[in-house]
């Protein structure tokens, strides 16, 4: 089974079921995430991504996530993951 999805991930409230089920056993994204103004995002699985955008009162839950790009968290978002070690700069 494929763990890596290469390209970024934009997730809307219409469309983060589709994404939450083409995800669900993705430990790395090569790209971006950017979640969209009043949407949610569970990557259970996800250990590692490029930078993270959760736009206002959105909820992005990623309790594996360890290494990200920037982390943006705009008004009233939510962002869990509680094991990020490391946001920024990730090879």
């Amino acid at each position: 089974m494929k763990k890596t999805y290469e390209g970024d991930v934009k997730i809307t409230k219409e469309n983060h079921k589709e994404w939450e089920k083409k995800l669900e056993y993705i430990k790395i994204i090569s790209g971006y995430v950017y979640i969209r103004e009043n949407a949610t995002f569970q990557a259970p699985k996800l250990e590692k991504s490029g930078y993270v955008d959760i736009r206002e009162n959105a909820t992005f839950q990623a309790p594996k996530l360890e290494k990200s790009g920037y982390v943006y968290i705009r008004e009233n978002a939510t962002f869990q993951a509680p094991k990020l070690e490391k946001s920024g700069y990730v090879d």
